[in-house]
């Protein structure tokens, strides 16, 4: 079906070890920009599925 998935987990976004918003913008800039079907940004701090 030519579907893409992103995944942003929230603790990449917040939190004391939190990503820039500069360098996420850039890592999905690059995802958009290539074929991969899947795309996935984890915080470093305790940030995984249920």
């Amino acid at each position: 079906m030519g579907w893409r998935i992103a995944t942003v987990w929230e603790c990449a976004l917040r939190g004391s070890k939190k990503f820039n918003s500069e360098t996420v913008i850039d890592s999905l800039t690059q995802w958009l920009s290539s074929d991969k079907k899947i795309f996935e940004i984890r915080g470093v701090d305790s940030c995984s599925p249920p």
